[in-house]
């Protein structure tokens, strides 16, 4: 089995209405930018996933590398891509997925059973070791309990799951008509699991982010973070296994 691919998604310029949020300056969006790749590059050597990153508002490899030892910088591959005007009107969602689904098709090295893993580009997953390889179908996300609404900061399946499955090519996403990305994502994942077209499945343990939400301002730390996933799984494995009971 190959190993798993991490996609950073990156924006350092908004280009959607929907991206000028709280953290909207280019500057300090690619300090931003630069001190993640660095990081993500360190733990890639150190737990041997493969990298990428897409950019989607013209930055170039340099400029988003530059933190990045010279050692690391020829293993990580770089994507530009440049989404539709029809696209950026539907909002940050959809530009983010066009820009995944361009990279899929343009990344080196993968094939329909590659595992790889979407991450947001400003944060840093502090405990990778939760990024293993899935199945020809697999897909891991976190949802809700009713499945209406997924964390899309990190989530990871098969390149034929993401080609197939998670293609907005019905044009569903708009976030002026509060379709966001988190919405469309646990959509497609709860109609493929309920027809077997996918494996779904949650993380081993729940992924723990560094960074800073480019939408709400919201800092991550990794303290926080280890203190609320002690908190919630415990109650998260009781509801799950209760939610499975009921199915039975």
């Amino acid at each position: 089995m190959t190993l798993p691919m991490v996609l950073l998604t990156a924006t350092v310029t908004p280009n959607a209405p929907s991206l000028s949020g709280t953290l909207s300056d280019a500057g300090e969006r690619l300090h931003q930018y630069r001190r993640s790749v660095r990081r993500w590059a360190d733990a890639a050597r150190l737990y041997g996933f493969n990298l990428a990153v897409v950019e989607t508002s013209g930055s170039s490899e340099p400029e988003l590398f530059r933190d990045v030892a010279k050692r690391d910088r020829s293993a990580i591959q770089f994507v530009p891509y440049s989404p539709l005007p029809g696209l950026v009107a539907r909002g940050k969602g959809a530009a983010e997925l066009g820009a995944v689904q361009d990279a899929l098709r343009r990344l080196e090295g993968l094939t329909d059973v590659s595992t790889v893993y979407k991450v947001t580009g400003r944060l840093v997953l502090e405990n990778c070791n939760i990024l293993d390889s899935l199945s020809h179908n697999g897909l891991r996300v976190r949802m809700t309990l009713d499945r209406s609404f997924a964390d899309t900061r990190v989530l990871g399946a098969s390149c034929t799951v993401w080609r197939d499955l998670l293609q907005d090519s019905d044009e569903v996403m708009n976030d002026e008509n509060g379709v966001f990305l988190e919405h469309f994502i646990a959509g497609r994942a709860s109609y493929g699991a309920a027809v077997g077209q996918i494996s779904l499945s949650r993380f081993p343990r729940r992924p723990i982010l560094t960074g800073q939400s480019g939408a709400t301002g919201i800092r991550y730390s990794a303290a926080k973070g280890r203190m609320r996933a002690t908190a919630l799984t415990w109650a998260e494995g009781k509801l799950a296994a209760l939610a499975a009971l009921k199915q039975s």
